[in-house]
């Protein structure tokens, strides 16, 4: 658990598909991770809704860090992606993936209570065994912090940020952030290099 946590400070600066076959689901409620803030800024009303919500400043009472440390305890394997988006009602939740040599499993959390919303363990096709881990794996150590490439993100293209999201590809890993067109035309999905800090898409 101490090295889990040492490799999710680095990527905060300390100061941010495999084939799926037939699988498991679980729901309920999961005592809630140490509330820590997740960046910058200000904090949520305590409903957690989406909306106007600006990810570049919104704190939530529950960090990504939270979320992956309750993902590790749960689940042991390498962090292939971490995720903040609404859910349909609205209420901001973490999505966190752990690949192990064998399965996918995944995790969501409340961002505002850290309630374990539901968590699902798929089996990897035979082909995809011990390859999808080495190939997806962030590798949280090596990637850029959170608001660095929050501040890229907003170079390309000025608005608030709905939803971001960590993960790992057979390119190295990346950060993808959902800005909001002007007057709510949809958005432009920014793709950042997670490593070099480069913009990979501009989302045009």
């Amino acid at each position: 658990m101490i090295a889990a946590l040492g490799a999710v400070c680095v990527l905060a600066a300390c100061g941010n598909d495999p084939a799926e076959p037939a699988a498991s689901d679980t729901t309920g409620a999961a005592s809630a991770p140490s509330a820590t803030s997740a960046a910058a800024g200000t904090t949520t009303d305590g409903a957690g809704q989406a909306g106007t919500v600006d990810l570049y400043t919104q704190t939530f009472p529950v960090s990504w860090q939270d979320a992956v440390a309750a993902a590790r305890d749960k689940y042991a394997g390498d962090v292939s992606k971490i995720e903040l988006e609404p859910s349909d009602a609205g209420r901001y939740g973490y999505k966190v993936e752990i690949l192990s040599d064998t399965q996918k499993q995944t995790i969501e959390l409340d961002a505002e209570t850290g309630a374990e919303l539901s968590s699902k363990t798929d089996d990897f096709d035979q082909d995809k065994v011990g390859s999808e881990r080495r190939k997806n794996a962030i590798g949280l150590e090596q990637v850029i912090p959170l608001q660095q490439a929050m501040d890229t993100a907003r170079d390309v293209h000025a608005g608030p940020i709905n939803k971001w999201k960590l993960e790992g590809k057979s390119s190295g890993p990346q950060y993808e952030f959902d800005i909001t067109k002007p007057g709510g035309s949809g958005d432009w999905e920014v793709q950042i290099d997670a490593r070099d800090g480069t913009v990979r898409s501009t989302g045009d």
